[in-house]
């Protein structure tokens, strides 16, 4: 069952801060809203554009942030610890393991990849974010990770494949 945000606004603070930051800043529901809004319906099901939303965001820190913590391993770790709490929390708020809503750990991912491209908008950039949304859609032998308990399991696979993306966008000889 698919939690409507409605009934997180009469929760607490916690649980509002929670989804507010799992959702990108709610970013990952203007897809949704898009989606319902066309005159033919689309499933849903397979896809709803949250990720790539939750991508973007991903992204995006990683060219806005000054270089040196763009690309600290030390703001992975704690991006990566936030996420796995965040996304933990939002499970049991939204009522849903890994809620298509829940973008945190796309965001964590998307930032990984762009690591070893230049700290600066171009096609390096684009190939990591690209390369990404591949390895987070097909999963591969990643795809166990989403077994883990509560927040690692929503957040783990998305960091191996961001981790995967940006190993081969550092061997691309445009990415230097």
């Amino acid at each position: 069952m698919v939690t409507p945000l409605k009934s997180v606004e009469a929760r607490g603070g916690l649980d509002r801060a929670a989804v507010f930051f799992a959702t990108c800043a709610y970013t990952s529901l203007i897809p949704l809203a898009v989606l319902r809004r066309l005159p033919w319906k689309l499933s849903t099901a397979k896809w709803s554009g949250c990720g790539l939303m939750g991508s973007i965001c991903g992204t995006a820190t990683y060219l806005l942030l000054p270089a040196y913590w763009a690309r600290s391993p030390w703001a992975f770790l704690v991006g990566t610890v936030f996420a796995v709490g965040i996304s933990g929390r939002a499970e049991i708020v939204l009522g849903q393991h890994d809620d298509s809503r829940i973008v945190i750990d796309e965001w964590i991912g998307a930032w990984i990849a762009a690591v070893t491209a230049p700290h600066a908008f171009g096609l390096a950039v684009v190939v990591s974010f690209v390369l990404f949304r591949i390895f987070d859609v097909i999963k591969g032998p990643l795809g166990p990770l989403q077994r883990l308990p509560g927040g690692w399991g929503v957040v783990m696979d998305d960091v191996g494949a961001g981790l995967l993306a940006a190993a081969v966008v550092h061997f691309l000889p445009f990415a230097r």
